[in-house]
């Protein structure tokens, strides 16, 4: 089961398996935007340009990628991967 505190330090727990993610950073804000959006599928344009508005497109994507990167790799700590 798949338990998500996004309240105070923002926490991840999976199989008993738990990590934090710290919501005051902007991997941890996608994640938020993500997980409360999860029922539409998410364009990474939109993304970029949400969340970096202001920089430049091929600057906005390199941010995204990093923090999509830095999210599995924290989530991938939860599977094993």
């Amino acid at each position: 089961m798949l338990k998500v505190k996004l309240f105070g330090i923002g926490e991840v727990c999976y199989l008993n398996k738990k990590i934090t993610i710290p919501l005051h950073q902007l991997p941890g804000q996608l994640f938020c935007y993500l997980l409360l959006n999860r029922d539409h599928p998410q364009n990474r344009e939109l993304l970029a340009e949400t969340f970096w508005a202001g920089r430049a497109s091929t600057e906005s994507k390199k941010y995204l990628r990093k923090s999509l990167w830095q999210l599995r790799h924290a989530l991938g700590d939860l599977t094993g991967r």
